[in-house]
């Protein structure tokens, strides 16, 4: 008998656990849309090609080469709304190194940034593979 009503109160409480939960709303707003990342390139997403920034902020592109090779990635073409704002390289071994390029949208417009990977650090050297970045600055 005392396992019976034991059995009986632990279904109830099994059954009601889930009754505390306020029912939804039809015309609930729909969650906010997170914040997608700041702007950041990389070998591991290279498809992601179109950036949104807004005015007076900065765009971050970190482009692969390889220090054994006499290559470096240049920037071929930029919009007039875009301004260099520093250039740097790491090397993390014989084989992995990244050139890093921090721009800053100065005023509203939309344009393409054109890196080549050239072979040789001559600006006429020959041009090995480009990377485009279109920009939005708002």
């Amino acid at each position: 008998m005392r396992y019976l009503i034991l059995a009986a109160f632990l279904a109830f409480g099994l059954a009601t656990v889930g009754c505390n939960k306020p029912a939804p709303q039809a015309n609930a707003p729909a969650p906010a849309e997170q914040p997608k990342p700041k702007l950041l390139l990389g070998s591991a997403d290279p498809f992601q090609d179109v950036r949104s920034v807004a005015v007076n902020q900065t765009l971050t592109v970190v482009l692969s080469e390889n220090p054994a090779a006499p290559t470096k990635w240049m920037i071929e073409s930029k919009p007039a709304f875009i301004k260099l704002s520093d250039e740097s390289k790491k090397t993390y071994g014989p084989t992995e190194q990244v050139r890093r390029f921090v721009f800053k949208a100065e005023a509203p417009g939309n344009g393409e940034i054109v890196f080549v990977l050239r072979d040789g650090t001559a600006p006429n050297a020959p041009v090995l593979q480009t990377f485009k970045v279109y920009v939005i600055a708002q």
